[in-house]
């Protein structure tokens, strides 16, 4: 995949303060109604995107994906810690399960772009915590209990891309196929795919693959032998980038999906291009500057990884 990614850098400390405000006391939906043992560690199992103007957010989404919204929380617990702002936190729906939430800015931060924020599922979050402290990364949130959700914290990784851990309490979510409106692949774009390869490999057990296009500096990252994320190089002709993920959701139609992004205030940053194994994906950013991708599989369901199961579209987003 050859994307031109709008990225640019965010202040940590700010997010820290909205994710620790926003988190604090504030019961968010399990990822599993019906709690299981399923353990999935690797796998990316939530987004929050971090938003100055949440309406304008809410209105984009659920135009576009057909989310549904829950209605803004604002209790007491979503009073920061740091100060006396209040964060408030909406939660997306697809098809009635729980796929992303949205957490507001302060008034003073409102102008800043908007930074979607993935979540990776850790068995222990206190062992990976460890494991990446003496990696050189930075802990941007730290430890926090969520109720009904579990256990998360938001890292920032040697080369500066922000990634949340979560330790559900409901269990992981199931290998299957993502459906329409749900997330189904991430992508690292790096200064050095190389080194930061090694470093998910090492702080994640991640097993680690070129890709099957036989693209220089694009990897694999997988899980018991199935993709999940793919990192690549950052573009030479963006001096201003920085490392960052971007999360791609699942779409029917995808040329009728940008054709809405427009329309309902957003940005194409990237038109369709041609995937792998029968994909087209584009990259867009909502109104308020949160950036993420579109793919569509044109067979109708994500490819098979040759066990009969998948994990998120269990192919990598590469141009052939």
């Amino acid at each position: 995949m050859r994307f031109t990614p709008f990225v640019c850098a965010a202040g940590a400390l700010g997010l820290a303060l909205v994710l620790e405000s926003a988190s604090a006391r504030a019961a968010l939906p399990p990822l599993n109604q019906t709690a299981s043992s399923t353990s999935n560690p690797g796998r990316f199992e939530w987004a929050d995107l971090i938003t100055g103007n949440l309406n304008s957010a809410e209105q984009f989404y659920t135009g576009l994906l057909g989310w549904t919204a829950s209605g803004p929380q604002t209790p007491a617990g979503y009073v920061s810690e740091h100060s006396d702002k209040h964060h408030t936190y909406v939660v997306l729906y697809s098809n009635g399960m729980p796929v992303a939430g949205l957490v507001s800015r302060t008034r003073g931060a409102a102008d800043r772009p908007a930074r979607w924020i993935p979540y990776i599922a850790v068995s222990s979050i206190d062992t990976t915590l460890h494991e990446v402290d003496s990696l050189n990364c930075r802990i941007v949130s730290h430890v926090r209990d969520v109720p009904d959700r579990g256990r998360q914290a938001v890292i920032q990784d040697p080369e500066g891309a922000i990634l949340g851990l979560l330790q559900s309490s409901s269990g992981d979510l199931p290998d299957e196929a993502p459906q329409v409106g749900q997330w189904a692949w991430y992508e690292l774009f790096s200064a050095n795919p190389t080194g930061a390869s090694s470093f998910y490999k090492q702080a994640f057990l991640y097993g680690f693959e070129g890709s099957p296009s036989g693209e220089a500096n694009h990897y694999v990252l997988t899980v018991g032998g199935h993709p999940v994320a793919g990192i690549e190089s950052l573009p030479s002709d963006v001096p201003d980038a920085t490392a960052d993920w971007i999360g791609f959701v699942k779409v029917s139609g995808l040329d009728g999906v940008l054709g809405k992004v427009q329309q309902l205030g957003g940005t194409v940053i990237e038109p369709a291009q041609n995937g792998a194994d029968h994909t087209r994906f584009a990259l867009v950013s909502d109104p308020t500057g949160g950036v993420f991708g579109l793919v569509e599989f044109l067979g109708g369901t994500a490819p098979d990884n040759g066990t009969g199961t998948t994990m998120n579209n269990a192919t990598t987003p590469t141009t052939p």
